[in-house]
């Protein structure tokens, strides 16, 4: 272990399990949050029982009083708090005529108001230590925009203004602000559209056979460009918005 906490959002399952599994194997206490109890105890438990340490805690990213709780205890009980990673997120396709508001507001309460109290309520402790690292899960779709997740793509663009206002403002201090911008992979939210066809593993196919490498993303692909935003190899680059898309989308 080296002594460092990361916090990783929406961790119960997806990519947010991948990402604090390969942290975890880097050597970072990993607290695993996510808003379901059994899932963010049995992503821990799994961490564990393979050998290295993380803890659960249940987390609401959008409810302020949730976030200021957790980090509390967090900061409180583990080892000394290093990284953050804004994973947490939720999305489903829906035309935009149909969307209502209550649903745009929800996805802006998760995705982006979600890793705003979370950076707010994480960076006092960062600066205390004069280092540490954010690291904000944004999407192709932050970078772009797709038919029936406007709604998402919104809040994923949003993401990416976060991370380069704060990698500005907090560069001087030490902190390293970095966001990852996966291609569609096989979690719960792109899922959701693939799911609604006869045939899913198709649409994959067919977004995979649209890349520039020719294939698609997995959850490892994505766990491993975390790690090295998070480690000391990725020390000088701060403020950018990295693609992990098998070069769909070269902006």
């Amino acid at each position: 272990m080296n002594g460092k906490t990361v916090i990783v959002t929406g961790a119960g399952g997806g990519l947010g399990k991948g990402i604090a599994q390969r942290l975890a194997q880097d050597g970072f206490s990993v607290a695993v949050t996510d808003v379901d109890s059994l899932a963010a105890e049995s992503a821990a438990a799994g961490i564990r029982d393979s050998g290295y340490d993380a803890s659960a805690y249940v987390l609401d990213v959008s409810d302020a009083a949730s976030v200021t709780d957790v980090i509390a205890t967090i900061a409180e009980t583990e080892a000394p708090l290093y990284g953050l990673v804004n994973n947490a997120g939720i999305g489903r396709a829906t035309p935009f005529l149909e969307l209502q508001l209550k649903d745009w507001e929800r996805v802006f309460a998760v995705n982006s108001t979600g890793a705003f109290l979370m950076s707010q309520a994480v960076l006092p402790h960062l600066l205390d230590r004069g280092e540490g690292v954010i690291l904000n899960i944004s999407s192709i779709a932050g970078k772009d925009g797709f038919p029936l997740w406007v709604h998402y793509s919104a809040t994923k663009h949003a993401i990416i203004g976060l991370t380069r206002g704060l990698a500005r403002e907090f560069g001087p201090q030490g902190i390293r602000v970095n966001a990852l911008c996966p291609g569609a992979i096989k979690t719960a939210i792109w899922g959701s559209e693939a799911q609604a066809t006869d045939d899913p593993d198709t649409v994959f196919d067919l977004l995979a056979s649209r890349t520039a490498l020719g294939r698609g993303q997995s959850v490892e692909d994505i766990a491993s460009a975390a790690s090295f935003l998070l480690g000391p190899e990725s020390s000088n680059i701060t403020g950018v918005a990295l693609s992990v898309d098998s070069g769909l989308n070269f902006s």
